[in-house]
């Protein structure tokens, strides 16, 4: 192969690969807006550990454990205060077996914990503080529970 063949082959999948980041970038942080779920009713098995608003992002985490549920489903929404809706922020679930085996809860507590985080590039001004958790109990139904993160 020339020396000429090689570079427009170089240059070729340099330009996939940015465009591979790019739409994977813009997939992740996606700003698209959400109705929430049908809701069964509101519970109180959950806990915010650390909620943080930075300059175009926003980290949460804690655990939700509704009653009678176990290897759960949590969403996390961020409430539009000016435009309506909600800002779905992406979540990911880990194991919390230490406090399943600490309070001999059966296994209760498992999948319990939650990492959530969204960059708010532009929805930063019409975006609240108030995070609402979603968590699917055993009979399938949506649960809610309302945080703050402004106090």
């Amino acid at each position: 192969m020339t020396r000429r063949k090689i570079d427009i082959l170089f240059i070729i999948f340099a330009l996939i690969s940015f465009l591979v980041f790019v739409s994977g970038y813009h997939s992740f942080n996606s700003s698209k807006k959400y109705e929430l779920p049908h809701i069964a009713g509101n519970f109180d098995g959950w806990g915010v550990t650390s909620c943080e608003f930075g300059d175009g992002f926003v980290n949460v985490s804690g655990w939700s454990a509704p009653k009678d549920a176990y290897k759960l489903k949590t969403e996390l929404y961020l409430k539009d205060d000016k435009g309506g809706g909600y800002y779905k922020i992406k979540t990911l679930m880990y194991q919390r077996g230490h406090e399943t085996d600490e309070m001999k809860a059966n296994r209760y507590f498992d999948n319990s914990g939650f990492v959530s985080a969204l960059r708010l590039p532009f929805i930063q001004e019409s975006a609240s503080k108030k995070i609402t958790i979603l968590s699917m109990g055993r009979d399938g139904q949506w649960y809610r529970g309302e945080y703050d993160c402004s106090k």
